[in-house]
């Protein structure tokens, strides 16, 4: 017991596969094969993992079968750890149904069940199953007790699991988003979900007044841009779309265009049991003000600018000669002119270009 128990520990932490802890699992509980399912009804997706189940069994359940599956009803009824039986939806109506006599009685695997739910969220749901053999088609007190003595331990295990791929993702975002240059970087699923709901998310809603969350859905405020910001996010989701991903250019009445979302296909190779929402794109989320605000402050503190040189230098990037670039500034010529003379002597260079041509370097 102790030693299945902690296969299941190290499956969740990475240094073990899951296949060799429900194996564990079937041997220590005496059944033919232990199964982790992960349903998603909403989107019509199944994963199983069941190391003793011929895989193309596992293949067609998980394709087409699942959905014709009565015990799912059971299951996905009842709280977290509660064990439950194929008497909790009716073992003379599991033999009847089309479930048994089209797909499960060649499977391999025997009728008697025991199911615990591990994680919840969002209608979706993790379960272990132990199931019997065809040659041995029954649940004993043995077997009963040790499921029992398990599934509390597997219920921690998948919440540590879940904490672990949510860090990793939210790792993933924030390096994604440092090598676009980007001020937030935030995964969504299909329907545009944030799959990670951290601080930075937060601070990311906090910060762009017109991108919000309503009933766990990222959305922007107008509706033709969001409509937009839906279908790129589909098309993220659909491999055969062709192209994928986009920019969206939004903001305020001050400053229009002062935000950017770009929109980018997720890339995920990773083969653990997926018990957080999957991500399906990346939004990267460039606030460009606070950009140039970032840029001002380094600029400065490498240079040792005042605040008003360090705004004249970051300026000058938008293009212009001095005279339009004081403008802007709301600053007369002649004061510009003594800014841009301190900053050349700081920065060791003598023309506009070159000091041009550092700034960018700096970014």
């Amino acid at each position: 017991m102790l030693e299945s128990i902690s296969g299941i520990y190290a499956a969740a932490a990475g240094s073990a596969s899951w296949d060799q802890a429900l194996t564990s699992i079937a041997d220590v509980c005496e059944v033919e094969n232990a199964s982790l399912v992960i349903n998603d009804p909403e989107l019509r997706l199944t994963e199983v993992f069941s190391p003793r189940v011929n895989p193309e069994v596992i293949e067609t359940y998980s394709e087409h079968w699942w959905c014709k599956d009565p015990t799912i009803q059971a299951t996905a009824g009842a709280p977290v750890g509660q064990i439950t039986s194929l008497g909790s939806y009716g073992r003379d109506r599991f033999l009847r149904s089309e479930f048994h006599n089209d797909f499960w009685i060649r499977s391999g695997i025997g009728t008697e069940r025991l199911a615990s739910k591990l994680v919840v969220q969002d209608g979706a749901f993790a379960s272990l199953v132990i199931q019997t053999g065809s040659n041995n088609d029954e649940i004993h007190d043995t077997t009963a007790q040790a499921f029992a003595e398990i599934v509390p331990h597997a219920i921690q295990a998948t919440a540590i699991m879940r904490r672990m791929q949510a860090l990793k993702l939210a790792r993933e975002a924030a390096e994604r988003a440092a090598q676009h240059g980007a001020s937030f970087a935030i995964p969504v699923d299909a329907q545009a979900r944030p799959v990670v709901a951290d601080d930075h998310t937060e601070a990311a809603l906090g910060a762009i007044p017109v991108l919000q969350l309503r009933n766990g859905t990222l959305f922007l405020t107008a509706r033709k841009v969001n409509d937009r910001l839906r279908r790129l996010i589909s098309d993220c989701a659909t491999p055969d779309t062709g192209v994928r991903g986009g920019v969206i250019r939004l903001g305020t009445d001050e400053a229009p265009d002062r935000f950017s979302i770009e929109v980018l296909p997720w890339s995920e190779q990773d083969t653990t049991p997926g018990l957080i929402q999957r991500p399906v794109a990346l939004l990267l989320i460039s606030d460009w003000e606070r950009r140039r605000e970032n840029h001002r402050r380094r600029i400065a503190h490498q240079f040792d600018l005042t605040p008003a040189e360090a705004r004249l230098a970051i300026e000058l990037l938008a293009g212009g000669g001095r005279g339009e670039v004081a403008a802007r500034l709301g600053i007369s010529d002649s004061t510009a002119r003594s800014h841009l003379t301190r900053i050349f002597d700081k920065t060791g260079t003598r023309r506009q270009s070159e000091l041009v041509a550092l700034m960018l370097g700096h970014r």
